[in-house]
């Protein structure tokens, strides 16, 4: 038997050794690695805690913006912007990179298709900031172009539900 053997051809000991190695890899990566496969969760717990949907003041906006809307729209709270919007062309990858990332305060909807008619935007003081301003211009022109009207009101301004409904409509009915 030991002639049998050596009577193999050298490249095939090469390819022998290459499957073993292979297996091998296959096997013994993952756990040198850490021991996790793709999918696959740690048996510690998980450093996660739940946290409110929205800030005291979006919470407080979101009350009189109820009061204000009544039952003639739909207000769904943190929206992503992707929800909003899909490409109608490739836009720059920092455009849409911030239209992933980003959340709509409120979005109103109709009440029967629930399609988005109003998007409301609360600022606060974090608007002032160069980056948050460049995010707002995007979010602007992104509803613009959608034909979304965007409303933005401040945080810290007594908010008047007759006003916000007045405000709202009044963006609605100038896109339709």
């Amino acid at each position: 038997m030991g002639q049998a053997l050596g009577a193999l051809n050298p490249s095939l000991y090469i390819v022998i050794i290459l499957v073993v190695l292979g297996i091998l890899a296959f096997f013994l990566i993952p756990s040198i690695l850490g021991g996790k496969r793709t999918g696959t969760l740690p048996n510690t717990p998980l450093a996660v805690k739940p946290r409110p949907l929205m800030t005291d003041a979006e919470r407080a906006f979101f009350h009189t913006l109820q009061n204000a809307l009544g039952t003639h729209y739909e207000i769904f709270p943190q929206m992503p912007f992707s929800s909003l919007v899909s490409q109608t062309a490739k836009l720059p990858p920092r455009v849409w990179g911030i239209v992933q990332n980003s959340h709509a305060d409120f979005v109103i909807a109709h009440p029967k298709y629930l399609g988005a008619v109003a998007v409301i935007e609360l600022d606060d003081s974090s608007h002032e900031q160069v980056t948050t301003r460049t995010k707002d211009e995007i979010k602007n022109r992104i509803c613009a172009e959608a034909k979304i009207p965007l409303l933005r009101f401040r945080v810290g301004e007594k908010w008047n539900a007759n006003e916000i409904r007045l405000q709202v409509e009044q963006a609605i009915n100038m896109t339709k």
